[in-house]
């Protein structure tokens, strides 16, 4: 199976907005949506970090892996309860 990439070139502001959506996804999530069972255990719209990954972040800096989709990981202090491992939005 071939997967189509991107390689268009992201910008600065690419970057602010995708990180603006997903802050406001989680938000929507964990504040408001099916999440908000967990809405106690974190500040979800105060992460200690945010980080995107993998592909979409090597494009970014060599210009020529192309993109297939966005990761992004939100990091918040270590707690014995936690939320869930991952969450996918499409």
């Amino acid at each position: 199976m071939k997967v189509e990439r991107s390689l268009e070139i992201l910008t600065d502001e690419d970057l602010k907005n995708l990180y603006l959506v997903s802050k406001k996804l989680l938000k929507e999530y964990f504040v408001i949506g099916k999440g908000v069972k967990w809405k106690n255990l974190y500040n979800i719209e105060n992460p200690l970090a945010v980080a995107r990954c993998q592909g979409a972040t090597m494009h970014y800096h060599d210009k020529s892996n192309g993109i297939k989709d966005f990761d992004v990981c939100f990091f918040y202090p270590f707690k014995e309860t936690h939320l869930p491992y991952r969450t996918i939005w499409n």
